[in-house]
């Protein structure tokens, strides 16, 4: 695990904050443009995954272009940009109960499109809108950039890239490289990053100024370009959580900063961990909304089943994937099936994997000696990816993940939680140190967590759950959380 790899995520990441603070690259301008916010979290997954430290994602869909042109948008106050994934509803629970809450108000909010479930609903989709401002304002954008490059710049990325390529090379060796070379759209100084930055910020601006609209709520915010228009057509921008925030998280943890260019300006936190966790800019407003709504009827749901002696049965274990590590954790489950018949291992994807075929993991893992045996244990199966994630946390003993989300709903749900440390873990580090989960480093380390937790109730330490999930805000709270300051 990744005890025994020589680059963590963790390792990257202050290898990451030497130069920034080496360069000062967070105040880094070309021309009016400050240009790390925008390559930074590109940057360290291209060389996470050439390193090993992440196994590359699988192609995501692509949104078509729209043969009838971008919807004209209507006015209002408010616009919403949901998550790109839905639930089985279809439904994006990240931003529903926010718009909700504006239309209770009197608010009618512009709705974006997002992602593939999105196209043909007549939002105007971000997707073909990003495309239309690059093509439409891309000339404009060259003529902008061209006079503010200097050979400076190509120089100071240079020295960027060749001390990143020098402190990583003892991990290059890890994974069999002779040298590590940063290769891709960022190997060199990104003129095209600048001119499609510039020409969607501009398409944006105009985009939310036509509107009228004066605060975005913008779940996931890492489109930086969406984000720099709508802020110079004066609007505010709020992110909504949606998933885990950690302490090395690339778009929002930005440790002594006061301000940077292009990030939202409020956070909507689920409880105060998540904004004490990640260090955000310090004018970077925090507003406690509780739990959101699937964790509140998760919770609901589990004691339901507690009633009817069906919360939590002995001897399950739930693993949530990972996409960055899905060979990993299928080997490392495929072991720990066989080594605990009478304990059932479920596996629970996560919707940006590709379904894994544990015959075929096995008996590759077999001949490279990884696994003493090709056979797949019958007390390991592959969970149904329609049914859903908590239900199924809320009737296992044991849940089993790297650094996602899922650990925290787990134990707000009164799972035993345990952490795989595989290459990514320190994002939930704080909740191992807190002692509210058990880091796994090996086959060992899960014998001994299975032994010491089965059967036993830990239903008296649910109440630290509130750090992460806080009690729900009241409708009247939500409002004053998310309404415009007058």
């Amino acid at each position: 695990m990744s005890a025994k790899s020589k680059l963590t995520i963790e390792r990257l990441w202050q290898v990451f904050a030497e130069i920034e603070a080496r360069e000062n690259l967070v105040s880094w301008q070309v021309g009016t443009i400050f240009i790390w916010p925008l390559i930074r979290a590109s940057l360290m997954r291209e060389i996470s995954e050439q390193l090993g430290v992440f196994e590359p994602r699988p192609p995501q869909q692509k949104v078509p272009d729209s043969p009838l042109g971008a919807t004209s948008p209507t006015s209002a106050n408010y616009a919403v940009v949901p998550f790109v994934r839905r639930n089985a509803a279809g439904l994006d629970p990240f931003s529903t109960f926010l718009i909700d809450s504006l239309e209770a108000h009197g608010e009618q909010p512009l709705v974006l499109g997002m992602g593939p479930d999105d196209v043909g609903s007549g939002r105007p989709q971000v997707e073909q809108l990003e495309r239309e401002f690059t093509s439409r304002h891309g000339l404009v954008a060259r003529l902008k950039v061209a006079p503010t490059l200097r050979s400076s710049h190509t120089a100071k990325y240079a020295r960027v890239i060749a001390f990143l390529e020098a402190e990583l090379k003892d991990a290059a060796k890890h994974a069999d490289l002779d040298v590590i070379a940063i290769t891709g759209p960022y190997r060199n100084f990104p003129r095209w990053l600048l001119v499609q930055f510039t020409a969607q910020r501009m398409g944006w601006k105009k985009f939310f100024a036509a509107t009228g609209v004066r605060k975005v709520l913008i779940v996931n915010a890492w489109k930086r370009a969406m984000i720099a228009g709508a802020q110079d057509a004066g609007a505010v921008v709020v992110e909504p959580m949606h998933g885990a925030i950690s302490d090395i998280h690339p778009y929002l943890t930005w440790p002594g900063q006061d301000w940077v260019a292009y990030q939202p300006d409020e956070l909507l936190e689920w409880g105060p961990y998540w904004g004490e966790i990640a260090a955000l800019p310090a004018n970077t407003k925090r507003k406690v909304i509780g739990a959101p709504s699937l964790v509140v009827n998760a919770i609901a749901r589990e004691r339901e089943l507690k009633a009817l002696d069906q919360a939590h049965l002995t001897n399950t274990v739930l693993v949530a994937s990972q996409a960055h590590a899905t060979k990993k954790i299928t080997r490392f489950l495929l072991a720990a099936a066989a080594a605990h018949p009478t304990f059932m291992f479920t596996l629970k994807q996560h919707p940006q994997e590709a379904p894994v075929n544990f015959g075929e993991v096995a008996q590759k893992a077999f001949r490279k000696g990884k696994l003493d045996s090709p056979r797949v244990p019958s007390n390991l199966i592959l969970a149904d990816p329609s049914v859903n994630t908590l239900d199924q946390m809320a009737r296992s003993e044991f849940v089993l993940g790297v650094y996602t989300t899922a650990l925290f709903e787990a134990l707000a749900l009164g799972c035993k939680v345990g952490v795989l440390a595989f290459d990514g873990w320190h994002h939930v580090r704080r909740l191992v140190e807190r002692g509210d989960a058990e880091l796994i480093n090996s086959q060992k380390d899960l014998d001994k967590f299975l032994k010491a937790l089965s059967g036993k109730d830990i239903s008296a330490d649910r109440d630290r759950a509130d750090y992460y999930y806080a009690q729900p805000a009241s409708e009247a709270e939500l409002w004053a959380a998310i309404k415009i300051a007058e």
